[in-house]
């Protein structure tokens, strides 16, 4: 997330965490629930941290911790930058050093299936970054503000039925119109506002427009080439009760966007090559986790998919919306 990288970026937190500690990141919003030996370990870990117990105004442990293996807690918080960091590494690293530790069991490897999905066989897993962009430099009140150049990741997955329905007829000029449920699905799940922070996803009924279409540029040594273009708009009133204050807060948000892109489907291996696809837009208002208080818009935002090869370590990871209902009926 954009905000811890401030963080984890400055060298001489990096240099301590590499040196003298073992670093984990993991997804707190599943793992505080999962039903699993990891599930429990996290939950012990968190309940003596920074928001232990908390209940309202959410239920979130979100943030760093360090501790034992055996889950001892030697330190946390949840901060944005470097110098808040720092004090709790080092306080943390001086409690190891007081004690040995107890080594973790091992537990008896079973895992919450709800918490760990593959990628569907067969279809078409995407990386999806998305970032703020330049704005107008005199519209522009904080332009050294860190956000500035804040950005995020995400993940789409695509079942092998659903990439195989966005490739036409293998003829130069022939379309097709994507399926109504995944033009949705992208809509609702991956146009959101994730730059700087873990917005709700959209709700069905504020999906105002979404339409995405391929169609063949050529065909060529087995490969389908395909333009990709569309348009959507989602709106609605989000409404949170503020974590300092305990005050109900909403704002009016909004996303409008085009698409545009380009693919090439290997016909033999039923199975897309390249996938690149941009959507630039609108955005306007903030949700609870979104960090947009001080920064409503309208500003530009761009999303940015392409096909997650497993050159990065996270590739496999779901989307972060796919437990409310990614791949149902809305």
């Amino acid at each position: 997330m954009a905000a811890r990288a401030a963080a984890f970026s400055d060298p001489e937190v990096a240099a301590l965490l590499a040196a003298e500690f073992v670093p984990v990141a993991e997804n707190c919003s599943h793992l505080q629930r999962q039903q699993d030996a990891e599930g429990d370990l996290f939950r012990l870990i968190a309940e003596q941290g920074h928001y232990g117990g908390r209940f309202q105004p959410t239920d979130t442990r979100q943030g760093m911790y360090a501790c034992r293996p055996d889950g001892t807690l030697l330190g946390s918080c949840n901060v944005h930058g470097a110098d808040r960091l720092l004090p709790v590494l080092r306080r943390a690293l001086e409690g190891w050093r007081e004690g040995a530790g107890a080594r973790a069991g091992a537990g008896d490897g079973a895992t919450d299936g709800r918490y760990r999905q593959e990628p569907p066989p067969g279809g078409l897993a995407l990386r999806v970054w998305v970032r703020d962009l330049p704005r107008d430099p005199e519209a522009d009140a904080r332009p050294d503000d860190w956000r500035r150049r804040a950005f995020n990741l995400d993940h789409a997955w695509f079942r092998a039925d659903e990439a195989a329905a966005l490739v036409p007829e293998a003829t130069a000029g022939a379309s097709v119109a994507w399926p109504e449920a995944l033009a949705r699905r992208v809509a609702r799940f991956h146009l959101i506002d994730n730059v700087r922070g873990e917005p709700p996803m959209w709700r069905d009924d504020e999906v105002r427009e979404a339409e995405m279409r391929s169609r063949v540029r050529e065909v060529r040594g087995g490969r389908v080439r395909l333009d990709l273009e569309g348009h959507a708009a989602l709106g609605g009133l989000s409404r949170w009760t503020d974590d300092w204050t305990g005050r109900p807060q909403e704002s009016a948000r909004s996303t409008e966007a085009r698409f545009d892109g380009e693919a090439e489907w290997d016909v033999a291996l039923r199975r897309f090559a390249r996938f690149d696809l941009v959507a630039v837009g609108t955005r306007v208002g903030g949700t609870q986790y979104n960090s947009r208080g001080d920064d409503p818009g309208p500003a530009p935002i761009g999303w940015a998919w392409e096909i997650a090869d497993g050159s990065l370590p996270g590739d496999a990871t779901p989307p972060q919306g796919f437990h409310g209902r990614y791949f149902q009926p809305a």
